[in-house]
């Protein structure tokens, strides 16, 4: 069985899961070896610290180091009763690319902080994720929408743009990982989204946003008065 490990960075230190679950409930006396698998280092062998760790049927390791754009290939052997069995993986070391210079536009740092905490703008952002740049991918889905009715860029932007900007930025954020409750702000944005594209929900007045000049006739629908020398008559 071989599988692939998320990169890891040069400089980070990670500890590496080796999963002989479920079929085994425990595994014991485990050894695991480096080698490259493509591109070249000499000095793979330090890159393991320590001895690994058995819990349960997992076996985990300390990995340092690395060379940037080398491929590891890691074997973890352990036992369970008279047999011995093997996981194989590769581990892939990649310098994370510079973040973003993008510039948010629907909702700031400060924004984001005071709406979900620092704590959590801190964690989702601790790996080197670009909140601009999830900011950036998320201010397009909405413009996508906006286009429809308005035309753009909003001079300025309305506090339902920033709640969505919000919720969807943090969606992206936090990836595949993201909770129920984020997943489900989420989707209600995009719905509310949908429904202003359809017309059943408007940006509020003043928001600068001019609504685009539809291409068809448009219908406006009022009680009818007809205005005739009679009726004004007295005015």
């Amino acid at each position: 069985m071989t599988t692939r490990f998320d990169d890891k960075e040069p400089g980070n230190e990670i500890t590496v899961e080796f999963d002989f679950g479920p079929e085994l409930t425990t595994v014991s006396s485990p050894s695991v070896t480096i080698a490259v698998f493509s591109g070249a280092d000499p000095d793979v062998a330090s890159m393991l610290i320590g001895s690994p760790v058995v819990s349960g049927a997992k076996v985990l390791q300390r990995i340092r180091a690395g060379l940037n754009g080398v491929d590891y290939a890691l074997a973890c052997v352990a036992t369970s009763g008279t047999d011995t069995y093997t996981i194989g993986a590769i581990l892939p070391v990649r310098e994370r690319p510079i973040a973003s210079s993008a510039v948010a536009r629907y909702i700031t740092e400060a924004q984001f902080e005071a709406r979900f905490g620092e704590r959590e703008f801190a964690d989702l952002t601790a790996n080197g994720a670009s909140y601009a740049q999830a900011e950036n991918d998320s201010a397009s889905l909405i413009d996508g929408y906006l286009s429809t009715r308005y035309t753009l860029p909003l001079v300025s932007v309305p506090a339902m743009v920033t709640s969505w900007a919000g919720d969807i930025t943090r969606f992206r954020l936090w990836d595949d990982h993201a909770p129920e409750e984020v997943r489900r702000r989420y989707e209600d944005a995009i719905s509310q989204l949908k429904q202003l594209a359809d017309g059943r929900i408007n940006l509020p007045p003043g928001s600068d946003g001019v609504p685009v000049a539809s291409g068809g006739d448009v219908g406006y629908f009022s009680n009818t008065r007809v205005f005739t020398e009679c009726s004004l008559k007295g005015f």
